[in-house]
């Protein structure tokens, strides 16, 4: 039997499946996933290369086009939707061809995306103690008293479809938030069409902004005091979902004392009767578009001072710090509490897309199995525990990333560790897919 590997990926995976096919065709064995809804390890578990066939391949090909992939010559029809890897194992012998095809199309994890919409479906399943305490505002709210009193001082502001700190603001009064909202506001009725379409991607609705909690993060010693940042992934293959067991940390670095800079603006602005009349804000900020986001108050875009190119990525099992405090244990019960709790929520959206692949024609005597799988990264921010005597750290989860991005190992700094960990991860969601395949 002759077996081959042909694979594409999104820009920002393809290096990262590159280095994952290695890992397919040369490893006897994969990463063990955590089963979300039994609670126990699941099928990805010491999954056998020999067991899937890939001791078989003999040559791997990357595909630029979908149209070229081994399967698109026995599928009904050619239109491909959205997704962030493919890859097909083609198996020929004498007695004819199967072929196996896996697919992340993430259809079924993207109502999470938007983070009021996450926040929504977290308090229908009665999870939302697993996330910072938010409230939900209207898109074009205009009135202080449709603002709650906040969640902390200051509190976080975020736009529902907000990315990579953009759309995100250290909030200090609600004249703040009103401000943040009327200028948003503007820009998207002055842009043609925004608000429609965003009707017809999210039924009918505008997202809503979030107000939440500021909780900081734990400040690491051993890092100089830096912040930190836990990411985890999570998997939906054939009505299960997985927890991958290795977290990420990620140190975003600011050149400014972030913290201090919080305290005196709270002390500046933080009385609603300060933020109006003769304390206007000036456009003082970086980016001018902020400045303009912003208005008259005086909210602080979560990006001022922060500095990209120091961001370091490393494993949290890499940190000390972290290890010592139980952080991998706090982040594995918030994730394994939360997710169990969205188990119908998921099941319904899985029931939804569940006809999308692409149909075979049979008659053409090539057997064809296929499999879907969504990933999604979950970031959380963990803290000191005041309130509970034997676990040191809290984990909560304040977005959820469908279709997330890898970062680049020439543009982001990363160990080295790390950079095996996203290999290793793609490898270990592959073999888990080509096992389900149907």
């Amino acid at each position: 039997m002759v077996a081959r590997l042909y694979f594409m990926a999104h820009h920002n995976w393809e290096w990262v499946l590159i280095d994952s096919v290695a890992i397919l065709v040369g490893s006897d064995s994969f990463y063990a996933f955590a089963s979300v809804f039994k609670e126990t390890l699941g099928e990805g578990s010491k999954t056998a290369s020999g067991f899937l066939g890939l001791d078989h391949v003999e040559s791997s090909h990357k595909i630029n086009h979908y149209r070229d992939m081994p399967s698109q010559k026995y599928s009904c029809h050619n239109k491909p939707s959205y997704s962030l890897f493919r890859l097909e194992i083609v198996f020929e012998n004498d007695e004819g061809m199967k072929i196996y095809r896996i697919d992340s199309s993430n259809h079924e994890l993207e109502f999470l995306d938007a983070k009021d919409h996450l926040y929504q479906v977290a308090c229908q399943c009665k999870m939302e103690s697993y996330m910072p305490q938010s409230f939900l505002l209207a898109w074009d709210c205009t009135r202080k008293d449709e603002i709650p009193d906040f969640p902390s001082y200051p509190a976080l502001l975020k736009a529902p479809l907000g990315s990579g700190g953009f759309g995100l603001y250290f909030v200090y009064s609600k004249f703040d938030v009103l401000e943040v909202i009327r200028c948003h506001r503007k820009r998207a009725e002055e842009r043609d069409g925004f608000l429609e379409e965003l009707k017809r991607d999210y039924e009918g609705r505008v997202p809503s902004w979030t107000l939440q909690r500021y909780i900081p993060s734990l400040k690491l010693k051993e890092f100089d005091m830096c912040k930190c940042q836990i990411r985890a992934y999570i998997v939906l293959c054939d009505e299960e979902l997985f927890l991958y067991p290795t977290f990420e940390v990620r140190l975003p670095y600011w050149d400014i004392p972030l913290d201090d800079i919080l305290s005196e603006e709270f002390e500046l602005f933080g009385n609603e009767d300060k933020s109006v009349g003769n304390n206007i804000q000036e456009n003082k900020w970086s980016d001018p578009v902020e400045c303009e986001c912003v208005g008259a108050g005086h909210a602080r875009p979560y990006n001022e001072g922060r500095n990209k190119s120091r961001t370091r990525r490393m494993l949290l099992e890499e940190i000390s710090e972290l290890v010592d405090y139980g952080a991998a244990q706090a982040v594995h019960n918030c994730m394994m509490g939360c997710f169990h709790g969205l188990k119908d929520q998921l099941s319904l959206q899985k029931m939804k897309y569940s006809g999308l692949s692409l149909p075979v024609n049979e008659s053409l005597g090539v057997l064809v199995k296929s499999a879907s799988v969504a990933v999604a990264g979950v970031d959380l921010v963990v803290s000191r525990n005041s309130n509970k005597e034997h676990e040191l750290l809290s984990a909560h989860i304040v977005e959820v990333n469908n279709n997330p991005a890898m970062p680049s190992p020439r543009k982001h700094s990363m160990s080295v560790k790390y950079k095996q960990h996203l290999a290793q991860l793609s490898a270990s969601i592959c073999a888990l897919a080509f096992r389900h395949c149907r």
